[in-house]
């Protein structure tokens, strides 16, 4: 589970994070290949994958969607959400992140 770790514990399972990365004034972006983490106060709470093919069908056969429109499906738990983000309706990207209440 990458969900919770930090920084150091990514640079040692990854190494170090490739020049696309950078920090706001809330989170830090760190990218790797066709994925990135989202850490916030120094510990991971969303990786992201781009650059995939899965449709919202698709994301719906894990569970019942909350939330569809033409780009976007979401599935929530207690825990986490599952959302995809479509580009240009051919590329998406998914987005596991913990859920904050």
């Amino acid at each position: 589970d990458l969900i919770g770790k930090s920084g150091e514990e990514l640079n040692s399972l990854y190494g170090p994070p490739d020049d696309r990365s950078y920090t706001d004034a809330l989170y830090d972006y760190r990218f790797y290949g066709n994925h990135f983490f989202i850490l916030k106060d120094k510990r991971v709470t969303a990786i992201d994958w781009m650059e995939t093919s899965i449709t919202n069908e698709q994301l719906a056969a894990l569970a019942p969607l909350q939330l569809e429109t033409d780009t976007t499906g979401l599935v929530t738990s207690n825990s986490y959400r599952l959302q995809r983000f479509a580009k240009d309706g051919t590329i998406s990207r998914i987005r596991l992140a913990e859920q904050s209440f």
